[in-house]
């Protein structure tokens, strides 16, 4: 059977793109088509391997690898701290979650090997370092695909104006888009009652710290986030007091799923 192969491929295109039973599908590399998928092996599963980081480190192409789809996400920002004056309320701003990308590649856009660099979490912010929580670092697979960090959260204390943290954005890659900003901080006296505030953002594969409720006694540190990119929460203090510190955005994470030759 003869195959009419499209005159102006691009990179990683497959062809022809609906398997047909008996009839390998072809990867444009760059250079050449390349065989290797065939009809009953897209069918049923075919050979499919998952790699993950949760550390910086070098991703190798498995050898039989033809496509495979990169996944990850950018650090959590940190939750603000907390102090509380006179008779005043105070909750920092929870961080934002990590950004998320989602690339396509080829084993020839891969080459021999990536480095992987996995964002770090954002620290919690202390109430008296006036720089609230830190920003998440941003994770990437060379320059294949890349996704920043959250924000890091406000201080609480009795000048800040309610301020929400910018979730992180997808920076390269098919698919973008931001982590969930974190919830803003705020001050207020002893006769209001609000809903809780002060939670982490969170990502595509994590949760933010949970937010403080607004009416607890005492003085809370915040919640770190949760699994990976996940913005930490803010800290909460009552009534004349140093606060606590708001809790650390989690780290970032990289799936790669390769389909490979079965």
């Amino acid at each position: 059977m003869a195959i009419d192969f499209p005159t102006s491929p691009t990179v990683g295109q497959v062809h022809p793109v609906t398997p047909v039973a008996g009839v390998p599908q072809y990867v444009w590399d760059g250079e050449k088509w390349t065989s290797g998928i065939s009809a009953p092996t897209v069918a049923g599963g075919g050979l499919v391997k998952v790699k993950m980081f949760i550390a910086s480190g070098t991703y190798t192409p498995d050898a039989d690898m033809i496509t495979a789809i990169i996944e990850l996400v950018g650090g959590g920002g940190g939750g603000g701290g907390s102090q509380s004056l006179g008779p005043y309320s105070m909750h920092g701003a929870g961080g934002g979650g990590g950004g998320y990308a989602r690339k396509r590649v080829t084993k020839a856009e891969v080459g021999a090997s990536q480095v992987v660099t996995i964002g770090a979490g954002g620290a919690g912010g202390i109430y008296y370092d006036g720089a609230g929580g830190g920003t998440g670092g941003t994770t990437s697979v060379g320059s294949l695909c890349a996704a920043t960090g959250g924000g890091g959260g406000a201080t609480g204390n009795d000048s800040m104006l309610p301020s929400a943290a910018e979730g992180g954005a997808g920076s390269i890659g098919d698919l973008l888009s931001y982590g969930q900003h974190g919830n803003a901080g705020m001050y207020f006296t002893a006769t209001n009652l609000f809903a809780g505030v002060g939670g982490g953002g969170s990502s595509h594969f994590g949760a933010g710290g949970r937010p403080v409720p607004s009416w607890s006694s005492g003085f809370q540190g915040g919640q770190a986030g949760k699994q990976y990119g996940g913005g930490g929460g803010g800290a909460s203090a009552q009534a004349n007091g140093s606060g606590p510190s708001g809790g650390e955005g989690t780290a970032g994470v990289v799936f790669i799923t390769e389909f490979c030759k079965s």
